[in-house]
This record gives C-alpha cells, sequence and structure tokens, in this order.
C-alpha cells in the first residue's frame, strides 16, 4: 500500500513538474510589458520593451512607395499593409484591413496615446464610419502627435495631425 502512495505521488510530482515547464516556457514566449509611474503626473502609463524597436523598423521604411494592396517593401505598401508588415515583423498579429483595426480595442484618449498605438482615420468624405487610413503612433507628447503612415502621394513617411488629418480623426487604439 505505501509503495503505490509514493508511486502515485511521484506520478503527480511528474505531472506537475511538466505543467510548470509547459506553463513557464508559453510565459516566455508572451511580450512583457512594464508599466511605469510618471513623476510629473499621477496616470500611469504602459510601455514596451520592443516599442523603439518597433518605431526605428518602421522609420526604416520611410520613402517606400504607395501601393493599393501592397504589402511589401519590394512592391510597395497601402496603409494597412505597412502597419501589418511592421508589426508582423515582430510577432506582433494586427489586422491587414483598415476597417478591421476599429474592432480591436476602445478609444484610447489623444492626451494619453502611446508610441506604437494605432491612429485610425475616416474616408475624406467625412465618414466616421468608414475607416479608411491607419497608422503607426511614434509620439504624442503635449498633444503634438506624429505618426508614420503609407500615403497615397508619397508612400511610407511621418505625418503629424495636420488640418487634413485631424478632421478625419476616428480613434486610436492599443496594441501592445
Amino acid at each position: 500500500m505505501r509503495c503505490k502512495q509514493n508511486l502515485l505521488k511521484w506520478i503527480l510530482l511528474g505531472c506537475l513538474f511538466t505543467i510548470n515547464i509547459t506553463l513557464l516556457s508559453s510565459c516566455h514566449s508572451k511580450k512583457v510589458i512594464v508599466t511605469t509611474t510618471n513623476k510629473n503626473t499621477s496616470s500611469k502609463t504602459t510601455t514596451n520593451n520592443n516599442t523603439d524597436k518597433i518605431i526605428a523598423f518602421a522609420k526604416t521604411l520611410i520613402g517606400t512607395p504607395y501601393k493599393y494592396a501592397g504589402n511589401s517593401p519590394t512592391t510597395g505598401f497601402d496603409c494597412s499593409g505597412f502597419v501589418h508588415y511592421v508589426f508582423a515583423h515582430f510577432n506582433i498579429t494586427v489586422p491587414r484591413v483598415s476597417k478591421q483595426f476599429e474592432a480591436l480595442s476602445t478609444n484610447i484618449p489623444l492626451q494619453k496615446v502611446q508610441p506604437c498605438d494605432i491612429i485610425l482615420f475616416a474616408g475624406q468624405d467625412g465618414n466616421t464610419n468608414n475607416i479608411s487610413h491607419v497608422g503607426i503612433i511614434i509620439s504624442g507628447i503635449n498633444n503634438d502627435i506624429q505618426f508614420i503612415h503609407a500615403s497615397t502621394s508619397k508612400g511610407v513617411m511621418i505625418s503629424g495631425m495636420n488640418t487634413y488629418f485631424a478632421p478625419r480623426l476616428v480613434k486610436v487604439v492599443r496594441v501592445l
């Protein structure tokens, strides 16, 4: 009887060990998110250790031409193809079609945007139900929002919230 109890204990310990190893290895592959408190305000901001790398990589694509439905630096990008390509480079899954970004998250207030948030714009017709353009925020200090995107006129470039984009803003979503 005692032998059976010891055997059962060893089997349970082996199972627990296997489960722990499995959990640890799956946790190791997750993105690491660090929360810090800004000393100048009482609000918390969330940053990802990949943020700088993602922005730096996106900037290497500046000047890549625009191509409708494009998703490659060799042939060109459309706006969602560019965003998808940048995040996919870091094994982060985001939608491939502009309109699908709207379902990612709730609206992030402009005062709380962070680098790598995705900014969504309506079409030129002003219909806010029609997401037709997306970009990656690279900075948002004092509401001076800068984002990188694939424009139809100049390809991948950095823009700010100017009189063209500001009225078309629908929302900002966070994927990191």
